[in-house]
């Protein structure tokens, strides 16, 4: 049991809001929450796989990779541990939660670090927001402990980073696309996470690529800002190369090799490893801050994924058009409405 979570479980079903939805009773979860009002002990879930609903946003495509999940006892060559796990979640929900409820909602931001699921997810469910992320998933040996945060930051930024949104058959389309949470974790999440910790962002300091290095530099003049990227591009490079080696894509992405695609329409789904790497180093070079008390994009007289939403994020986050090209996102996934 983790440190600090209380023994006392509620338990309770999807059954029938998946079955109402046109899900079969295989896709039925089961869900273990702790009765803390902020509890971390995520879903403990029938399938392999995690939920699967539209509502539902992974980051992981679904896959079988728990079959190569050493298991939470085995020693860890990540670093990762059952108390750091709960430890990073912990922190992650202190700053993220009074985020959610300030918008009324319910906030679960939550770990199972006994489960072998390599994934972690994003959900609204019954007034409350959910992100969670699976043991198999931490365990993983090419990511680090702040590669795991930043995967955290990913499914907090689904909620509330805004434009560019997803589009729904069904329901509200409140759900940012994956290109956006990953801009998201670098440009604001894990900058509020880590911005006091000099220390730990100094000793990063020649610790990445000389390419990333050089973004940074170019980006940032103050040394304790040029640290903190430093850290953040080395999270971004241990978050990306897991993703491409749990997908089987080859070669690793690299700061050196920037993805060439332009698309057409933005992309929704997950991009490729490159574009993902590509994507969060744009988040950690973008000087506009980010403001936690609005969702760009979001409660506007006009559809959130409207050039209307797109102009009301300019503020909020750098877009070439809007004269800040060093930190937009890449067009191997965004495709700007404006100024094309």
């Amino acid at each position: 049991m983790a440190p600090g979570f209380m023994s006392a479980t509620l338990r309770t079903t999807l059954a029938a809001l998946l079955c109402g939805l046109g899900f079969g009773l295989s896709t039925v979860v089961t869900l273990s929450w702790g009765t803390t009002p902020r509890g971390h002990r995520a879903p403990e879930l029938e399938r392999n796989q995690g939920p699967s609903a539209p509502f539902i946003h992974k980051y992981l495509p679904d896959n079988s990779l728990d079959k190569q999940d050493p298991g939470p006892l085995a020693a860890n060559a990540n670093g990762m541990t059952e108390e750091l796990f709960f430890q990073l979640i912990e922190q992650t929900a202190a700053r993220f939660c009074p985020v959610f409820e300030q918008y009324g909602m319910g906030c679960r931001i939550m770990g199972d670090w006994t489960s072998s699921i390599v994934n972690a997810y994003a959900m609204r469910f019954g007034g409350e927001w959910h992100a969670v992320v699976y043991g198999g998933l931490a365990r993983r040996r090419e990511l680090t402990p702040d590669g795991m945060v930043a995967v955290l930051c990913h499914e907090v930024g689904h909620h509330i980073s805004g434009y560019a949104f997803k589009s729904f058959v069904i329901g509200d389309n409140w759900a940012s696309t994956e290109g956006q949470a990953d801009y998201f974790a670098t440009h604001a999440c894990l900058p509020e996470l880590w911005r006091n910790e000099t220390a730990t962002n100094a000793s990063f300091r020649g610790r990445i690529p000389q390419k990333a290095q050089q973004l940074c530099n170019e980006a940032w003049p103050e040394q304790p800002r040029r640290d903190l990227c430093y850290r953040i591009a080395a999270a971004a490079l241990s978050d990306t190369t897991m993703i491409a080696r749990a997908g089987g894509v080859r070669p690793d992405p690299r700061f050196e090799t920037p993805s060439q695609v332009r698309v057409a329409e933005t992309l929704e789904d997950h991009p490729t490893p490159q574009c993902r790497l590509d994507s969060q180093m744009a988040g950690a070079l973008c000087p506009i801050p980010f403001d936690f008390v609005r969702i760009p994009g979001n409660d506007l007289e006009v559809s959130n994924r409207s050039p209307e939403a797109e102009r009301d994020a300019f503020s909020l986050s750098c877009f070439e058009v809007h004269g800040h090209p060093r930190g937009a996102r890449p067009r191997c996934w965004f495709a700007p409405q404006l100024g094309q």
